[in-house]
């Protein structure tokens, strides 16, 4: 069986995130059983350019952004020329779906090729009063959602958000699938000074800076401990820095950005403790 998974963008810094790591989670999966499962995204920052991830084989269309609305401003113009013949030829099309430029002009393809077409929401198809949300909706979103095959969602609080975005009545295709990763090998056993982790994306939403604020507190218990905030910068990595230095503690903190895969897989075996200080993630990959 031929599986095209599409997602909006692939970097060097993993900058978009969970769903990528998914997509890439589940390629394996399928082609560790026989099935011939590729990736489509854009793709920035890359040097040379890939013809595979992590041993997917990749199509990667350069990225260009078109409009200041983040990853939802960004596409390709020989990406959409070409979505017509990349879902035809495959025997199933997954997109992992955004309000983007990427993801729903391949799901519009496949539907209209009439291939088979599971859409996976990562949380990011939620009820918006923003004006562009409301549009994209209307012309696009809830055709898809009522059009394919199979709607994977995370939680039930997921669920209730694809609901209320398609209206009645509810989805009759949804279904639950958590996220998952691959079976690691076994950490070592750890000794010295604690060492904290922080590894996601520097955005607002997932707190960076709260993680900063709780250092002297752990200090003030364990004078020793080493702090690290890794990840790709998404509007927060100055603001880390400046806490960083107003509270004095440059000496204590490692800043590493964007880590590989491997990287980030080498720091969780090196820390004593992880911390996402989010309030709200749909189901965070980098906790798994």
């Amino acid at each position: 069986m031929r599986v095209l998974h599409a997602v909006t963008l692939h970097s060097p810094s993993h900058a978009f995130g969970g769903p990528v790591r998914v997509a890439l989670n589940l390629a394996k999966g399928l082609r560790a059983r026989g099935h011939e499962a590729r990736l489509l995204a854009l793709g920035e920052g890359f040097d040379p350019w890939p013809n595979s991830v992590e041993g997917v084989p990749a199509q990667l269309f350069p990225a260009r952004r078109l409009l200041p609305l983040g990853f939802s401003g960004m596409t390709s113009p020989a990406l959409l020329a070409s979505a017509g013949r990349l879902v035809r030829d495959v025997d199933v099309v997954h997109v992992h779906l955004a309000r983007d430029l990427v993801t729903l002009p391949v799901a519009l393809a496949a539907l209209r090729a009439g291939k088979p077409l599971v859409l996976q929401t990562h949380g990011m198809v939620d009820p918006s009063e923003k004006l562009l949300a409301k549009v994209l909706d209307a012309v696009a979103v809830r055709r898809l959602l009522r059009g394919a095959d199979a709607v994977l969602y995370l939680t039930p609080h997921e669920r209730e958000g694809l609901d209320a975005v398609v209206g009645a009545p509810p989805l009759a295709q949804a279904v639950r699938l958590v996220n998952g990763t691959p079976a690691q090998e076994e950490r070592p056993a750890l000794s010295g000074p604690p060492r904290i982790l922080y590894s996601a994306r520097l955005q607002a939403r997932k707190r960076p800076v709260d993680f900063v604020d709780a250092a002297p507190a752990v200090l003030a218990a364990h004078p020793d401990a080493h702090f690290v905030v890794a990840g790709p910068d998404e509007g927060e990595l100055a603001a880390v820095r400046d806490r960083i230095g107003a509270l004095g503690l440059t000496d204590r903190f490692t800043v590493p950005g964007a880590l590989s895969s491997a990287e980030v897989l080498a720091e969780l075996r090196r820390a004593h403790v992880y911390v996402l200080p989010s309030v709200d993630e749909p189901f965070p990959m980098s906790v798994l």
